[in-house]
């Protein structure tokens, strides 16, 4: 008897091990499935619409290369004329912010511009220029003056300022 446990005990346990391995490749293959399915349907960032509008301005353009939590890539056709360039992200479901892009002005000292328009502002580290995040009317607002190129984002009430520093640290000139 005790013969015929050991031996249905072994094929037991042998079933178990078949059945563990089967379905930790069944999870396996999941898993593959999912992350190539995710990397084939993300969006493209910047956007191919952004990028070919961006060609047509006669100043750099400059895109967020890191979208905070929540945030979609831009949502329709860029508004462009000769002498400014703005385009919308949509984040949070629905909120839209305004990303503008003008010719650096000549003769302003943004320094005393951003004292007299912004509360609670602080500097953000960004390579391509002077950047500051802080509130105008108790609008969250960010700046990013280069040496052609004066970027401004312009957000509703209420998005926090870690989310728009993200956004004004990680501008980059489109190519």
């Amino acid at each position: 008897m005790s013969q015929r446990r050991a031996a249905l005990k072994k094929r037991t346990s042998h079933k178990i091990q078949i059945t563990g391995l089967f379905t930790a490749g069944i999870l396996a293959i999941c898993l593959i499935s999912y992350g190539v399915w995710g990397i084939m349907n993300r969006q493209k960032w910047p956007d191919p619409t952004l990028v070919a509008s961006a060609q047509s301005a006669s100043y750099p353009i400059y895109y967020p290369s890191t979208l905070p939590k929540g945030f979609s890539p831009v949502a329709g056709t860029p508004k462009t004329s000769s002498d400014v360039f703005i385009y919308t992200l949509v984040y949070d479901g629905n909120k839209k912010l305004f990303v503008s892009a003008v010719p650096k002005p000549a003769g302003v000292q943004f320094s005393d511009f951003y004292n007299r328009i912004l509360s609670n502002k602080s500097t953000v580290l960004n390579n391509a220029g002077t950047a500051v995040v802080g509130n105008a009317n108790n609008q969250p607002i960010g700046s990013l003056v280069t040496s052609k190129t004066w970027v401004t984002i312009n957000a509703p009430s209420g998005l926090d300022s870690a989310r728009l520093t993200t956004l004004v640290s990680s501008l980059r000139q489109l190519q």
